[in-house]
């Protein structure tokens, strides 16, 4: 899971290089593959173990706040090339929070990942008072 993180925090550092610029297209891909690989590292972080009924809920969770991490951050760094602006680096710092859900949803402890899930409203409520734009 930290490789997971490590990825993903890389891919935000990629990102901050040229979100008020515009990014070429090798940012944005680079940005992309560090999601894509933060995203497949906590996939295999969760599911290393072996498949049994007692943990399929924990996998299905954990499979579900990864597809939701992807599809928040992955839409708006594909459009920091057309569009530059803070929205990307943004989406994948909110990212981190169903990433870290994830990671503790696998391991079987759900009502914990369910807390943690619940401050991406705040987050988000925190970044649109605090960053500038």
């Amino acid at each position: 899971m930290a490789l997971a993180i490590g990825a993903h925090t890389y891919g935000i550092s990629i990102l901050g290089r040229a979100e008020v610029a515009g990014a070429s297209v090798t940012t944005v891909r680079g940005a992309l593959a560090a999601s894509t690989a933060a995203a497949g590292l906590a996939a295999v972080s969760c599911l290393r173990d072996r498949p049994s009924s007692k943990h399929a809920a924990a996998r299905a969770s954990a499979v579900l706040l990864l597809a939701g991490h992807h599809a928040a951050t992955v839409p708006a760094q594909a459009g920091l090339r057309a569009r530059p602006d803070r929205k990307a680096v943004w989406a994948s710092i909110l990212g981190l929070i169903p990433l870290q859900a994830a990671a503790i949803a696998g391991s079987g402890r759900l009502p914990t990942a369910g807390v943690l899930l619940g401050a991406l409203p705040a987050g988000r409520w925190l970044l649109a008072r605090m960053a500038t734009s």
